[in-house]
């Protein structure tokens, strides 16, 4: 991302495709809100081929920062952001081998940089791979992806079913 010119930055990978709308639908709604600093959508599931797109019910209508800290992962990885957001938050820590992109939204969300969920559309195309980093991480590690909340003394739950029953109770940060 230090070497990309433009204000916004979106991360893709190589196995994903975003809609035809996306970028537009994206940077259009950083534009009108200048005091949202991310913004992202929804997303669609892809077979390994390409086809049987499938609408995910993941990710929700809109980012709640007390889930995020409760490992409730708000947003999916391709999300545009002001480059400022990169810019002053150091973007990726390396420490972060998994689930870095949950790690990286809370700790800017963490920092005060504002996230909102700028459509319903679908503009990420997630592609389902047998052999994605995720996958296999979830096949080779008992916790699945990690916990991307250890690094926060904030945080409200080191893994999704504390999350949930964190979020069921209430419980927010001291």
């Amino acid at each position: 991302w230090q070497h990309a010119k433009g204000k916004y930055i979106l991360f893709l990978d190589a196995d994903d495709m975003l809609t035809p709308n996306a970028l537009d639908l994206l940077s259009t709604a950083l534009d009108q809100e200048s005091g949202i600093h991310v913004m992202f959508g929804h997303l669609d599931t892809v077979s390994e081929d390409g086809t049987n797109r499938q609408r995910n019910p993941w990710p929700a209508s809109g980012f709640d920062w007390h889930a995020q800290i409760a490992h409730l992962n708000q947003l999916s990885y391709a999300a545009m952001m002001r480059r400022e957001v990169l810019e002053r938050s150091g973007g990726y820590r390396s420490r972060d081998w998994r689930a870095e992109d949950a790690s990286l939204w809370t700790r800017i969300s963490s920092f005060g940089f504002r996230v909102a969920k700028a459509t319903e559309e679908s503009v990420l195309l997630y592609r389902l791979r047998s052999d994605s980093k995720g996958h296999l991480e979830r096949e080779q590690h008992a916790d699945a992806d990690g916990d991307w909340t250890a690094w926060f003394p904030w945080r409200l739950a080191g893994d999704p079913q504390d999350g949930s029953q964190a979020m069921r109770e209430g419980r927010r940060p001291n």
